[in-house]
């Protein structure tokens, strides 16, 4: 592993074993310290695995040159993935220092560059593409049997695309786990998943979503210039375009951008401070501060990383504990520091399926009121080739004005008083609301859907 020491040697020697606990900094230090340690020991465990397995497999071949074995093994261990092995290039060294993480990256996908060319220690390059083929394919028939054991399950289809894409979600007796998955391995199990969904005729599946799949696990194979830029400009160039470079999809979605400023937020996502200086500064400058509580927290979670998420878990607690919220009880999977090990098991992925279809049925109908208004001859033409999605548009206003009453019992939900409903009793009544709308969006976004590609077709 990689550990950056800038300490002195007795204060590191403290570090590491847990005993610098002199002061209250100390002591949280020490319990950082005890988190380092379970991963370092993690690190080591997956190395010596590597190591133990070159020994074994060389004594199964009859191999007598037992000293050099063991220096190929140490080698194949430290090489698993060398944080150290970092060439040269000043431009490299300046990058690892200004944006986090990036170092892996570079890390991961030389390995596996090296591994696509045969550059395993000790290993001869036919047998080293022998194994590389054989993980691939040990990789994809896990991805097939999870997909074939997933694929179905309410809460599995009920959660976003970009969860499932970048993790395999367990339901563990109740428990919703998420296991993240490696950017390089993304792609692999992005097209192997998908591709037995639309195989199966699974009915929430399409070519889009199978298009994004791909091409989000190709971005995460490769290391993109937004992967480069540095976090104090990142997050800010991301508001600014109002799109999110990891997810790739809108910071507000353009439902959120209807209503003010300081009301642009998502309740039971968005943290009580960044709602708390969105209102302030709206306050102070009006209309001209612009950044509305999910912009805020983004900036907060792109310069502080985990720090703000748990200062912003720590400030919905304070709110409600003060009487200035009235937050029902977070999930799981908004908990401060553990909250990314699960999933949201009540999910938007349906609700998000039909806002799609509802823009491009609302596009086509004020296309056509514009062109009757402007350009009448054009008309007829417009409305014979667009008719599939116009005869949709009273089926999706139905289903809007359904969701707008159910939006409405929520934001009622959210605002009741803990004095009069708990926090437990809200969040019960809030996935009360998400399994209604489950159940009334059902598969009919998914129906419609395949019946416009066929009619368009």
């Amino acid at each position: 592993g990689q550990v950056d020491i800038q300490d002195g040697f007795n204060r590191m020697m403290q570090h590491m074993m847990g005993t610098h606990n002199d002061t209250i900094l100390g002591k949280m230090e020490s319990v950082l310290e005890k988190a380092e340690r379970v991963a370092r020991n993690s690190d080591m465990a997956a190395r010596l695995a590597v190591y133990d397995s070159v020994i074994e497999q060389a004594k199964k071949s009859g191999r007598t040159d037992m000293d050099v074995v063991e220096k190929e093994a140490a080698l194949r261990a430290q090489m698993m993935i060398n944080f150290n092995h970092k060439g040269t290039s000043a431009t490299a060294r300046t990058l690892m220092a200004m944006v986090p993480f990036i170092n892996a990256r570079i890390q991961s996908d030389w390995r596996l560059l090296d591994a696509l060319k045969g550059n395993i220690p000790g290993v001869s390059k036919e047998k080293a593409h022998k194994m590389l083929m054989f993980k691939v394919a040990k990789a994809a028939t896990f991805t097939t049997l999870y997909a074939m054991a997933r694929s179905g399950d309410p809460d599995y289809e009920n959660s976003s695309e970009e969860k499932r894409n970048r993790n395999f979600l367990f339901d563990v007796g109740g428990v919703p786990i998420s296991v993240p998955v490696a950017p390089e391995y993304m792609l692999l199990k992005a097209a192997t998943e998908h591709t037995y969904r639309t195989l199966t005729d699974n009915e929430f599946e399409d070519a889009t979503k199978v298009r994004q799949a791909i091409s989000s696990g190709i971005q995460n194979l490769m290391i993109m210039p937004t992967d480069m830029m540095p976090s104090l400009i990142k997050p800010f160039l991301e508001n600014a375009t109002n799109h999110s470079f990891f997810t790739g999809r809108q910071l507000v979605s353009p439902t959120l951008l209807t209503r003010d400023v300081n009301e642009r937020y998502v309740e039971g996502q968005t943290s009580e401070l960044a709602k708390y200086l969105s209102d302030v500064g709206q306050g102070m400058f009006g209309n001209e501060f612009n950044a509305s509580p999910i912009k805020i927290d983004n900036i907060l979670r792109g310069l502080f990383g985990t720090v703000a998420s748990d200062v912003a878990f720590t400030s919905n607690l304070i709110g409600n504990w003060a009487g200035v919220s009235d937050s029902p009880t977070p999930k799981l999977n908004n908990m401060a520091e553990i909250g990314a090990m699960f999933y949201d098991p009540n999910g938007s992925q349906r609700a998000n399926d039909f806002y799609v279809l509802r823009e491009q049925v609302a596009s086509a109908h004020n296309t056509l009121l514009e062109l009757q208004k402007n350009q009448p001859k054009k008309v007829a033409e417009y409305r014979e080739r667009n008719a599939p999605l116009l005869r949709l548009s009273g089926q999706v206003n139905a289903i809007n004005n359904q969701l707008t009453q159910l939006r409405k019992q929520k934001a009622q939900i959210n605002n009741t008083p803990l004095s009069q409903m708990d926090g437990d009793a809200k969040a019960e009544a809030i996935d009360a609301l998400a399994n209604r709308q489950h159940a009334l969006l059902g598969t009919r976004v998914q129906d419609m859907n395949k019946q416009l590609k066929e009619e368009m077709e």
